[in-house]
C-alpha cells in the first residue's frame, strides 16, 4: 500500500538531506591533522590525527637544512611519521618543515591548511656585529699603519671571514686572531701607497661560531695621505741559528759569522741606491740584495766571513731617499760582534804522551821527546803507546767530529828516528777525561765552553837515529756543530 505525502512532509526530507550533506561531514570526516612534529636524535617525528597515506606524505612533505632541500628515509607507524635525513640532524644548523594539503589519511581526508614549523639546533642565534675598526671610519693617516683591527661582537668563524672580507686596493697581508677570535689583526707584508684610500668591506656572509650571519654588510675606510716623511728602517741579523734585533745605542753580541743583516723600511726607498750608504768596518766587502717588487727591505751580505769573535761596526749613513720624497736624517752605526757560542771554534788546550809523562803545547814546540831505550828499545819490536790531546768545544756541541778527528791528527818522523802509527782512536767527554790517566786537573774549559779529549792508540818502533817528529792537527777538526778548529796546529819535537 502506497502512502500519499504531503507537500510539508516532502520538504521536510528535502531539509534533513541537504543538512545531512552539507553540515555533517565536518563531524563524521574531519580533516587530517599534524599534532605534534619535534627533532628527534637522528632526525624528525610527526604525528598526524590519523594513520596518513604514504604515498601522499611522499609527495606533501619537504625538509630544507639552511634553505637545501634535505634527502632521507621515512619511516610510517600509524599515526607517527618518522623522517631521518641521510646526514641526520647537525649543530649549528636551522631546519624548515611543509607539509601540503595533498597529505591525506587512509580515508582521504587531507590537511585543512599547509602545515609548517621551523627548528634551529643553534646554541644560541644572537647575530655578529663589528664593534670597532682602527684606523677608524674616514680617517686620515699621514704614515702607513703596521696592522688594521677590527673588534667583533662575539667569536665569529674565520673561513666565513675569509669569505666576506674585501679590501680595496688590494694589497698582500696577513691574518693574526686574538681573544679568541674576537679581533682580527690585517697585518700589510710591505707598506701601503700614500695618496690612496682604503676601504674594508664585510658581507653578511661573515658567521659567528653558531653560524647566525651578520645582519647588515660593514664597510670603513680611511685615507693614506702622502706627503714627504723622513723615511724610518730597523735592522736586524738571521743566520742558520735564529734571529736578532740590532741596535746602534749597544754593543750588538751573539752574531754568527755567518749572519745576514736585514734592513726594513717603513716606507718604499730607492732600494737601488743602499751601496752608497752602507759601510762596514773592518772592511770585509759587502754585497746587498732586494726581493722581487719590494723597494722596503734589503738583505747585506758580508763577503769574507768574520772570524769568531771578531768586532766590526756597521755604519748607515743619512740621505737614503723615499721614493714619495723625504731622506734619513742622521749617521747611526751599529757595533757588532761576531762571537755566538754555539758558533765558537774547537781550541787545542794541551796534549799528553804516555798517561801525562811529556806535555804537548806550542809553548814545547822544539823540545826534547825521551823515548827511553828500556821502554822503546832501538829495534824492529812495535810499542804500543797512547796520545791524548785536549780540546775545548763550545757547550751547545756534543762531542768533536769522529769522522774529522780520523784524518785531522797526523805524526811525521825525519831521518827515520822512528816510525809510528795510528791504531786506534776513541773521543772522550769532559767527565770520562776526568776519570782516565791524563786529567790534568788544572785545565778549565772557561765560560761557555766544555772539554774533548782525542785519545790515539800508538804503536812506535824506535831507532838508534836522531831527528825531528812533528804533531800535525788539521785546521778541518771540527765539533759536532761543523764548527772547524780553523787554523792548522804543528808542534815539533827534538827525539834524542
Amino acid at each position: 500500500m502506497v502512502r500519499d505525502q504531503s507537500p510539508l512532509t516532502a520538504c521536510c526530507w528535502a531539509a534533513v538531506l541537504v543538512l545531512f550533506f552539507s553540515g555533517c561531514p565536518q563531524w563524521l570526516f574531519p580533516p587530517l591533522q599534524v599534532l605534534s612534529c619535534s627533532l628527534e636524535e637522528g632526525g624528525l617525528h610527526v604525528v598526524f590525527s590519523a594513520a596518513p597515506a604514504e604515498i601522499s606524505i611522499h609527495k606533501a612533505f619537504s625538509m630544507t637544512e639552511d634553505g637545501q632541500a634535505l634527502e632521507g628515509r621515512f619511516v610510517f607507524e600509524g599515526e607517527n611519521l618518522w623522517f631521518y635525513p641521510v646526514n641526520g640532524i647537525g649543530e649549528n644548523r636551522e631546519y624548515m618543515v611543509i607539509i601540503g594539503v595533498i597529505a591525506e589519511d587512509h580515508r582521504g581526508n587531507s590537511l585543512a591548511e599547509e602545515y609548517r614549523r621551523d627548528f634551529f639546533t643553534r646554541a644560541e642565534r644572537e647575530a655578529p656585529g663589528i664593534e670597532a675598526v682602527i684606523p677608524a671610519e674616514g680617517s686620515t693617516l699621514t704614515q702607513t699603519p703596521a696592522e688594521i683591527r677590527l673588534s667583533f661582537s662575539e667569536a665569529v668563524d674565520p673561513p666565513s671571514l675569509e669569505e666576506a672580507m674585501k679590501i680595496s686596493p688590494a694589497f698582500p697581508y696577513v691574518l693574526q686572531w686574538e681573544a679568541d677570535y674576537r679581533e682580527l689583526l690585517i697585518r700589510p707584508l710591505k707598506p701601503l701607497d700614500f695618496g690612496k684610500r682604503y676601504t674594508i668591506s664585510i658581507s653578511t656572509a661573515l658567521r659567528d661560531r653558531s653560524r647566525n650571519n651578520m645582519v647588515l654588510p660593514f664597510t670603513s675606510s680611511f685615507f693614506l695621505e702622502g706627503g714627504r716623511f723622513s723615511p724610518c728602517f730597523s735592522l736586524e741579523w738571521a743566520g742558520a741559528t735564529g734571529t736578532g734585533p740590532l741596535s746602534p745605542d749597544v754593543v750588538n753580541r751573539g752574531l754568527p759569522p755567518d749572519a745576514e743583516l736585514q734592513i726594513r723600511f717603513d716606507m718604499e726607498v730607492e732600494t737601488e741606491m743602499l751601496a752608497g750608504f752602507v759601510e762596514l768596518q773592518p772592511s770585509l766587502g759587502i754585497s746587498i740584495t732586494t726581493e722581487r717588487g719590494s723597494r722596503s727591505e734589503a738583505a747585506i751580505h758580508v763577503a769574507r766571513q768574520p772570524e769568531w769573535g771578531e768586532t766590526c761596526t756597521l755604519i748607515i749613513r743619512k740621505g737614503i731617499t723615499a721614493i714619495r720624497g723625504g731622506k734619513t736624517t742622521e749617521d747611526l752605526a751599529y757595533s757588532l760582534v761576531f762571537d755566538a757560542a754555539e758558533c765558537m771554534p774547537p781550541e787545542f788546550i794541551k796534549g799528553f804522551f804516555r798517561d801525562s809523562g811529556q806535555v804537548l803545547s806550542q809553548e814545547t814546540d822544539f823540545d826534547y821527546l825521551n823515548l827511553d831505550v828500556l821502554e822503546f828499545p832501538p829495534t824492529q819490536t812495535a810499542v804500543a803507546a797512547d796520545m791524548c790531546l785536549v780540546f775545548t768545544i763550545p757547550v751547545a756541541a756534543s762531542s768533536l767530529s769522529l769522522s774529522s778527528a780520523m784524518t785531522a791528527f797526523s805524526i811525521t818522523p825525519s831521518n827515520s828516528c822512528a816510525y809510528i802509527s795510528i791504531k786506534t782512536l776513541k773521543i772522550l767527554d769532559e767527565d770520562a777525561y776526568r776519570l782516565s790517566g791524563f786529567n790534568d786537573p788544572l785545565l778549565e774549559a772557561g765560560t761557555g765552553k766544555k772539554l774533548c779529549a782525542l785519545i790515539y792508540g800508538l804503536e812506535i818502533e824506535n831507532t838508534e837515529n836522531q831527528g825531528l817528529i812533528v804533531f800535525s792537527i788539521a785546521s778541518s777538526l771540527e765539533d759536532s756543530l761543523g764548527n772547524q778548529l780553523g787554523e792548522d796546529i804543528k808542534i815539533t819535537w827534538n827525539k834524542q
